[in-house]
């Protein structure tokens, strides 16, 4: 008679039995040791069978055995159970810490001749895959030094580390590794914490170095804030200066925009000359310092705040030929009344006058007069 599906009860120390019982069977028995937390500890139990011609070795079946006859897993606290022909058969256990089966604990082999009606004890101590029960098994060294001391007993492999204190100063444990988490871009800042795409970590956060202004182009190369909107593109620092700066050295990394001015730089990258606007403040243009005309005289005047701005042409009193100056006049902030001069022939007179007089501003009634240079 040829048996079909014969029910074999493979039993594995998962709490389902703590052993062989020859009492309950008359037929084989095997046991390969007692159970170990490399079964107790398993999500998932699987359970390859091979035919007459396959052969275990050590604790996996030999090398080129090819796939198995079937399989069959089986979740923690599921009865373990196969149905399967009688006859010669190889068994390969394989058990897993994660109910995905992605991880395997530990693995045994046992050969058999089922025949109908019979039991199969499974009840093994595995040998660890790629794993550990304890910090003895993991010996693995790296250029003389232990690399993985630390068995992690819950996962069973090998670890760098269990917890902080053993990666030292500014270093975190992380899934077994140590790492530094101010550089660490799976894991800045903390454990777990991924910089996505382009992002790399900078001292604990993550940052684009195309785009990052703290961090342009390399970690902590900062574009500076100095009188501009610091911006990065393309990892180079960019922004707009701040009115009444200029960028003159192109060097918007070291100085931002360093120089005081209207918008030029002599020679193209040295600052503005800086005018006195004979009230203590200046005036910016490009222009040799002592240059004066009406233009010049209105920038200085304006720079001190004036208003109510006119030219005028009249004899300086305070001059000592009495010439007639050519004059840009303000209302100031004071209350009183500023006149910037310079001789329409001749040498240039670098003066500035206060006027306190009535409305209007006029130099013509120059009286309270204060000389000072402007230039």
């Amino acid at each position: 008679m040829e048996y079909r599906n014969t029910f074999v009860a493979l039993f594995v120390a998962l709490g389902l039995l703590a052993g062989c019982d020859p009492k309950r069977d008359t037929k084989p028995c095997l046991s390969m040791g007692s159970g170990s937390d490399l079964v107790t500890g398993a999500q998932l139990t699987r359970i390859d069978v091979y035919g007459a011609s396959v052969h275990c070795n050590g604790a996996v079946v030999a090398a080129g055995s090819g796939a198995p006859d079937s399989s069959k897993s089986f979740s923690k606290g599921q009865k373990v159970s196969l149905d399967i022909a009688p006859g010669q058969h190889t068994f390969e256990l394989t058990t897993f810490s994660d109910a995905a089966g992605m991880i395997p604990l530990g693995e045994g082999c046992t050969e058999a001749n089922v025949t109908a009606g019979s039991r199969l004890c499974f009840d093994p101590t595995l040998k660890a895959v790629a794993a550990c029960r304890s910090n003895a098994d993991c010996a693995g060294t790296m250029e003389g030094t232990v690399s993985t001391p630390d068995c992690d007993t819950t996962a069973h492999r090998c670890v760098q580390c269990l917890d902080n204190g053993e990666c030292g100063a500014g270093g975190a444990c992380c899934d077994g590794s140590c790492v530094d988490t101010m550089t660490d871009k799976a894991n800045c800042g903390a454990c777990g914490k991924a910089c996505t795409g382009d992002g790399v970590c900078c001292t604990g956060g993550c940052a684009t170095l195309a785009s990052d202004a703290p961090n342009c182009g390399m970690c902590g190369m900062a574009c500076s804030t100095s009188h501009i909107a610091a911006a990065c593109s393309a990892g180079a620092c960019s922004g707009t200066c701040s009115p009444g700066y200029v960028d003159c050295n192109a060097d918007k990394r070291g100085d931002g925009c360093e120089c005081a001015g209207n918008g030029c730089c002599l020679g193209g990258t040295a600052c503005q000359n800086a005018h006195n606007n004979g009230f203590g403040g200046f005036y910016y243009d490009c222009d040799p310092v002592g240059t004066y005309d009406a233009g010049h005289a209105t920038a200085a005047a304006l720079s001190a705040g004036g208003k109510n701005l006119f030219s005028s042409h009249c004899a300086n009193s305070s001059m000592p030929d009495q010439e007639w100056q050519d004059y840009v006049c303000a209302d100031l902030p004071n209350g009183k009344c500023g006149c910037w001069t310079w001789r329409a022939q001749g040498v240039s007179v670098m003066w500035v006058g206060t006027l306190a007089q009535e409305t209007p501003c006029n130099c013509a009634n120059a009286t309270d007069t204060v000389n000072s240079k402007w230039n």
